[in-house]
């Protein structure tokens, strides 16, 4: 793994038995201890993951090294595995930082997604100006080339990585929730929506069924999703997961 995610869990107040306690690691000598440790770990993992508890001041040092990074992951002037491994560092260190300090990131990267105004219009004329179907493939090419942005091409290069897809996932709910008192991300959400909406295509998702022997986190989370009848407690849930019943997800294989 490249990204040491904290991992989301539900926080779902409901009754926890032992045995689902074992499966998922967690011991506990009562049941109320169990709950109340249990809120308590869900919620230092909430906070780690949406940075609230990260580095907040982006040092001058840091802010160099920060310029550096998206530089060459973006524009990959130093070849593509380099670039790769820069993405990386980025990716980590954009997970390190708190809410300001990714704002602050967001909008290094997003001041990337301009496009160049003469390249543009020099590869819109040469298509149009195309005198056969060589000449427009080649015109074509260039003004698809002119219209990624580095910042979408720094995107694409996160989505290739080893968890790549889920620090887009998480870089769309900051953005989400950053866009509306920032205006100047809008452009770069769209960004990320769009690549995203690519990696989700129903055809990249997995139908698998979910019964009792299921991951305890996966439980909990299908426990707190449960829209349409609230799910009551742990033997409720293992009465909807009866063998005579049949609960079925769809799963991204480069999501947990």
């Amino acid at each position: 793994m490249q990204f040491n995610f904290p991992r989301k869990s539900s926080p779902a107040e409901i009754p926890t038995p032992e045995g689902v306690l074992r499966r998922s690691g967690m011991t506990a000598s009562s049941s109320a201890s169990v709950t109340r440790s249990t809120r308590i770990r869900v919620g230092e993992i909430l906070n780690g993951l949406r940075g609230r508890c990260g580095v907040s001041n982006i040092d001058p040092k840091q802010s160099l090294k920060l310029d550096d990074l998206i530089r060459q992951a973006a524009y990959a002037d130093g070849g593509e595995p380099a670039a790769r491994a820069q993405a990386v560092e980025l990716g980590r260190m954009y997970l390190s930082f708190d809410e300001a300090g990714r704002l602050e990131v967001l909008r290094r990267i997003a001041d990337l997604h301009s496009y160049p105004s003469p390249t543009l219009t020099d590869a819109a004329t040469a298509l149009n100006d195309a005198t056969d179907a060589c000449e427009e493939e080649a015109a074509a090419r260039t003004l698809r080339q002119a219209l990624r942005t580095p910042a979408e091409a720094l995107v694409r290069r996160f989505s290739t990585l080893d968890d790549g897809v889920e620090l887009l996932v998480i870089l769309r709910e900051d953005l989400l929730g950053m866009v509306e008192s920032h205006a100047e991300l809008s452009g770069f959400e769209r960004v990320v929506h769009g690549v995203l909406a690519e990696w989700f295509d129903v055809g990249f998702l997995e139908l698998r069924q979910i019964d009792w022997d299921s991951p305890a986190s996966l439980l909990e989370r299908l426990a707190a999703s449960e829209a349409v009848h609230s799910i009551r407690d742990w033997d409720d849930l293992k009465h909807r997961l009866h063998t005579d019943r049949r609960i079925y997800g769809l799963f991204h294989p480069r999501m947990p």
